[in-house]
């Protein structure tokens, strides 16, 4: 199996058997826990507002590319958008839950349903001009994206830091995780 990173100097087993480096580990839990907190935030404490609107956008984006499920073309004609049934199947919300949270991401001018039931991506004023919908959402949402981007880019980081220092000797442990990463002691009052 060939590594993501190309590191001639030790085996993918090696490379592999590095990210299991607890210094490694907590920089990724660190990761996982910094990006929960700030989705929470962002949707005000709903993570299932996030997942459907994740789902929902993720269709439609598809469907605009003209893309399957897995990335290949699609060959059929399909609906741009997922209704309800569809939403509360691939995420597991049950679906009266799913209508609710719908409503609620309309509500806000993220989402929109055709009269079929089939929800997609809101479209904003200038989308007629760019042909880009999601974009009221997208622009609130933007110091998210902006923030999990930063995420992605240390976490692409601590890889390369994993396998460079298996490289070295095949044994060695990922640099210190920046000092931006939140951790659980700041968070707790003092008393």
């Amino acid at each position: 199996m060939p590594s993501l990173f190309s590191n001639d100097k030790c085996s993918f087993k090696e490379q592999l058997d590095n990210l299991k480096d607890p210094c490694f580990q907590r920089r990724i839990i660190a990761l996982l826990f910094d990006q929960a907190c700030d989705v929470l935030k962002a949707f005000d404490g709903d993570f299932r507002l996030f997942l459907i609107l994740c789902l929902v956008g993720r269709a439609t984006l598809q469907a605009r590319a003209g893309l399957s499920d897995n990335g290949s073309r699609a060959q059929d004609g399909r609906a741009e958008g997922l209704n309800a049934s569809d939403i509360a199947f691939a995420s597991g919300i049950p679906r009266e839950t799913v209508r609710r949270k719908l409503a609620d991401l309309a509500r806000r001018g993220w989402l929109v349903c055709d009269g079929q039931g089939m929800w997609r991506l809101a479209p904003d004023d200038d989308s007629r001009a760019t042909g880009l919908n999601g974009a009221r959402a997208r622009r609130e949402l933007c110091g998210l994206e902006n923030r999990t981007v930063g995420r992605l880019v240390d976490l692409v980081s601590a890889l390369r830091d994993a396998v460079d220092s298996a490289g070295a000797d095949g044994v060695g442990a990922p640099a210190p995780p920046p000092e931006r990463t939140k951790s659980i002691e700041r968070r707790r009052p003092r008393h």
